[in-house]
């Protein structure tokens, strides 16, 4: 039985069979076969003196405001759309492409430690104008943050799109 013909209980909902997997790949569910074995973690300093000016200046005639968090969210969408490949999951020990770009976070509704945390899905265009994702995120944010969220490290493929955020992340609010 090719894998066309397989019935749908063996496909996957949310991927696709990868292809041109390269062999070291294809062994790193038998190295690492679970989660907690693959996890790395690292701390990452960015320079965010291009990035402030451009978020006060952004906010200056817009109705959303933006944060850093909207900068590294946009950043993210952008590079993983850069870079497919770094959108895939494994699941069974079979290699799958991701459908639609996917991100999910934890935002507190107020700034105060006891404050309960809402867990926020939402897709992310990676073509998607910067602009476009504030407003479609400006319902997420005024329902389940009140003052906005921080973020704490970044991926350093992010490090160019996240200190200089005016070429991708364009000028002032377009309905400005």
């Amino acid at each position: 039985m090719s894998k066309q013909d397989r019935p749908m209980i063996f496909k996957r909902f949310d991927g696709t069979p990868a292809q041109g997997v390269p062999d070291y790949r294809r062994m790193i569910p038998f190295i690492m076969p679970t989660k907690t074995e693959s996890v790395v973690q690292f701390e990452q300093v960015v320079d965010l003196t291009r990035t402030l000016p451009f978020i006060d200046r952004f906010n200056e005639g817009s109705e959303h405001r933006i944060t850093v968090f909207h900068i590294l969210l946009g950043a993210l969408a952008r590079m993983m759309g850069e870079r497919p490949r770094l959108n895939r999951f494994i699941s069974g020990r079979r290699h799958y492409d991701r459908k639609g770009l996917w991100f999910s976070f934890a935002a507190k509704k107020r700034l105060d430690d006891d404050a309960p945390l809402s867990v926020v899905k939402r897709e992310f265009p990676p073509d998607e104008p910067f602009a476009d994702m504030v407003a479609r995120l400006k319902y997420v944010f005024d329902e389940r943050v009140e003052d906005g969220l921080y973020c704490a490290k970044a991926l350093d493929l992010l490090k160019g799109h996240i200190e200089d955020p005016e070429p991708w992340a364009g000028a002032p609010h377009p309905r400005a």
